[in-house]
């Protein structure tokens, strides 16, 4: 695993997984400087428009895409103008323009809301970013035809390097609040891989994905890699990518099946960051005891196949299953309270026993 030397051993440390459920991010700060405290994460605000969604977020500086907020479409206009849209794309990631990939504040205006935030203030030990995974992209956005991006290999590979280049700025603007930048790359779509519904190889999928971990890499950066559905987990572990994320509320008993790719994984320095907390109206059914067992269930589990509590403590971080951007202010609230108060229940557990 090709990674950044600095030290990093989160210990239980709190982050979110991507969306709020505001619509201007002066609520969402609040809530991540109330209950992220040694990991903030700036907040995908979605509620704003299309812009502001998963993959159009990500999206400006594309060649060929069109993004007509009217009509709510976004699509990539596949024709005769196409190769020298390319060229001037390739021209710009040639150059190693960053600037022309950033992340605007029309586009992702709770980055720069966390910006200002952080400015200022003692530096942190992590402040999480993250981008849209290509693979998801990629099946997801489509040209005027509705053929998925991905099908196209001129525009998923443009697709691709836009991502990493937005990833390596995002690194460049967090690095001088922390210690460690994080990025995490968002990845539902893998679930997708090896069904019948997608004919895209394994190696492939690992390949692009690593194109983005080692740009994040090359800016000395921590990457994962969120998925919040089932996939097949040993894919992302036969990747570069240091952080595994994924809804342990939902999915912990699938991972666990993948106990020898786990443990390869730790043995190269790989972490996971636990989704324990759920990001939808089940949250309304749970509490930090249930939740709490919950995880410590799966650690057992765990620990019965070989790993000792203190390796799973000292290597999770804790966040919710996924983004929060369709639950109420209120219920997100109580996720990222009580996926605090779980943060600190690791760390104690990690400063009892000597983990620390």
């Amino acid at each position: 695993m090709n990674t950044p030397a600095k030290k990093f051993l989160p210990r239980g440390l709190a982050t979110a997984i991507g969306s709020f459920p505001h619509s201007e991010p002066g609520p969402a700060l609040e809530l991540i400087e109330k209950y992220l405290p040694a990991a903030p994460a700036w907040p995908q605000l979605p509620k704003r428009g299309l812009k502001e969604n998963m993959c159009p977020q990500f999206s400006s500086g594309l060649p060929a895409l069109k993004l007509d907020l009217e009509e709510g479409k976004i699509f990539f206009q596949v024709g005769e103008d196409l190769p020298a849209e390319l060229e001037k794309f390739y021209l710009k990631v040639i150059e190693d323009d960053l600037d022309y990939f950033a992340l605007t504040p029309d586009y992702a205006l709770g980055f720069h809301a966390l910006l200002k935030y952080l400015s200022g203030r003692d530096r942190y030990p992590l402040v999480k970013g993250c981008v849209t995974g290509p693979i998801t992209f990629g099946l997801t956005i489509t040209d005027q035809d509705r053929k998925p991006s991905l099908y196209h290999p001129e525009i998923f590979d443009a697709v691709t390097k836009a991502i990493a280049i937005k990833a390596r700025w995002q690194v460049k603007k967090l690095t001088p609040f922390c210690d460690l930048p994080i990025i995490f790359i968002d990845e539902p779509y893998l679930a997708s891989v090896g069904s019948a519904l997608v004919s895209l190889q394994v190696e492939e999928v690992i390949a692009k994905l690593n194109e983005v971990i080692a740009a994040i890499h090359q800016e000395g950066a921590r990457a994962g890699v969120h998925c919040c559905a089932n996939t097949d987990w040993s894919i992302l572990m036969r990747t570069e990518v240091d952080i595994l994320s994924f809804d342990a509320f939902g999915y912990a008993k699938n991972l666990l099946l993948y106990a020898e790719d786990i443990r390869g994984f730790f043995d190269r320095g790989g972490f996971l960051a636990w989704g324990i907390t759920p990001s939808t109206d089940v949250i309304e059914d749970q509490d930090v005891d249930s939740l709490w067992k919950r995880l410590i269930t799966s650690w057992e589990r765990l620990e019965e196949l070989g790993f000792a509590r203190e390796q799973l403590a000292r290597r999770a971080l804790i966040t919710p299953s996924c983004g929060m951007g369709t639950v109420s202010p209120a219920q997100c609230e109580k996720i990222l309270r009580v996926n605090q108060e779980i943060s600190e229940k690791v760390l104690e557990l990690a400063e009892e026993k000597g983990y620390a």
